[in-house]
């Protein structure tokens, strides 16, 4: 049977407004765009960001979570019901504010998964208008903000244990190791390797790929290296030599950051929010060069940096990752005022000891700490330079358990270049007197017998050979102190 289809707009504005009309003219008014006759107290003091905080931690924060930040659409049979749950929650926050409704909606997981339909027209309106007119008008109550200093008999939410437990668990982003969300550390001494853990990490929650036999699940992962943009450069390649793909892992560098310049937290927020990358990993390498200037031993310094760290957070969501550096009593912990440590949701402890590289869950919130991996570096050879030096970077390598340094230093991967060959003598030669001298004279000392076309880079190319054998365990570096390395004894005395 054929069906005559016709125009019949009008009748069809008709029944929409007949829908969605609210008793008189109480409802929305779309040319002031504001909720008229309600007679509510508005919350412009209180940023978007804060709003969506106090929504992520509410008694049902969950199910905004999983709505707004992951767009999941278990609870609902439809994606239009659960936009619509959505809506119920804006509703709400934001006190039947139309255009801020439309405002946070537009920042959601559930809008990212079909951004175009929510502008679709519907007659003289687009669907969006009328998902926020349905919403308000299902929404029977607001927020109300307390005022500084009221107080209330019933202030707190008491549950009791049987709810306590029927609460949802907290997801994982590598299970056993890292919460979905929250601030962490990763650090470890120079020389340990957590450069390398630290991408290696990075590509595998890229990948949604095992980590040490951990599962992982899939995220998006941006890098902010703040430190050796190079060296970073350097450790892709390796990694995509030997992998085949990172994962689409993104990176930030050569750029100047800090943790307690708002305008450089707001930018980092938005580059990572227009990258898409929210609620994922985001990686600050290294809290020293995020926090330049600072006195990381002072408890005020220390609070500016973490209240930093807490707003990136709350803004993106997922896991803030820090890489810092162990004190020089490494049995102390992370570098810094003790604050730190006990702000941190997860703390990963890389070491090198006794010619073997580990890391280490020194602190979880959400399990028991101890849990410890063996790890390697594999070098890689990357290519070569413009005097036809190879170069070479790392990779990790899990499977480790009979490895040694002395096997590493002698792999065929492991040749030297000239220069790389004449640091390693001079420089073992003045480290069999000296517990550690410093690389800046070294190099004063050294330069001038590089080989290299440009004279004018001979410095530069003396560094280069000592960061070489640096990753390869050889030596030690501090800051601007060389010394010994895990691999100096197997590679002054070969087999």
């Amino acid at each position: 049977m054929r069906m005559k289809v016709e125009n019949r707009q009008e009748e069809v504005n008709a029944l929409i407004q007949q829908i969605f009309a609210d008793q008189g003219e109480s409802d929305f008014d779309s040319d002031s765009q504001t909720i008229q006759g309600h007679g509510f107290d508005t919350v412009d003091d209180c940023s978007d960001q804060e709003l969506l905080g106090l929504a992520r931690v509410a008694r049902n924060g969950e199910k905004f979570k999983a709505l707004f930040d992951r767009g999941e659409l278990d609870e609902y049979p439809s994606h239009s019901e659960a936009r619509m749950g959505l809506l119920c929650l804006l509703a709400f926050w934001c006190q039947k504010d139309p255009d801020r409704m439309d405002r946070l909606f537009r920042e959601s997981a559930l809008y990212a998964q079909n951004p175009d339909k929510w502008d679709d027209r519907r007659g003289e309106q687009t669907l969006g208008h009328f998902e926020i007119l349905k919403a308000i008008k299902q929404t029977n109550s607001m927020y109300q903000p307390r005022e500084s200093g009221e107080r209330s008999g019933d202030s707190y939410v008491v549950i009791d244990a049987d709810e306590l437990a029927d609460l949802p668990i907290p997801r994982e982003r590598v299970k056993g190791v890292l919460p979905e969300a929250g601030i962490g550390a990763i650090y470890g001494p120079s020389g340990c390797g957590k450069t390398f853990l630290v991408f290696d990490l990075a590509a595998a929650c890229a990948k949604g790929q095992d980590w040490f036999g951990h599962r992982v699940e899939s995220s998006p992962v941006m890098v902010v290296a703040l430190e050796g943009g190079s060296g970073l450069r350097n450790r892709a390649r390796a990694y995509s030599m030997k992998h085949g793909t990172h994962g689409g892992v993104r990176c930030i560098v050569h750029q100047p950051f800090s943790l307690t310049d708002p305008e450089c937290i707001q930018r980092l927020i938005q580059t990572v929010k227009g990258a898409n990358a929210e609620n994922g990993i985001l990686i600050i390498d290294t809290l020293n060069a995020a926090a330049s200037g600072i006195d990381e031993n002072n408890s005020q310094d220390m609070g500016r940096v973490l209240n930093g760290l807490r707003m990136i957070q709350s803004a993106v969501g997922g896991l803030v990752l820090i890489v810092h550096h162990a004190g020089k009593n490494t049995s102390s912990g992370m570098r810094g005022h003790s604050s730190l440590f006990a702000a941190m949701d997860v703390v990963i402890e890389v070491s090198s000891a006794e010619a073997k590289r580990s890391w280490k869950l020194t602190k979880s919130r959400d399990h028991e700490g101890g849990i410890s991996h063996p790890f390697e570096l594999e070098p890689v050879e990357i290519g070569v330079d413009e005097d036809n030096d190879p170069i070479s970077s790392c990779t990790v390598r899990t499977d480790c358990a009979s490895v040694t340094f002395a096997d590493l230093v002698e792999l065929p991967r492991l040749r030297l270049s000239v220069n790389q060959k004449l640091i390693a003598e001079k420089l073992s030669e003045k480290l069999q007197q000296e517990d550690g001298i410093f690389m800046s004279n070294f190099i004063d000392e050294t330069h001038f017998s590089m080989k290299c076309t440009d004279p004018s880079r001979s410095k530069e190319r003396a560094k280069d050979a000592i960061n070489a054998l640096v990753h390869r365990g050889v030596f030690c570096l501090d800051g601007d102190m060389v010394s010994k390395g895990d691999a100096f004894d197997a590679w002054n005395n070969p087999r």
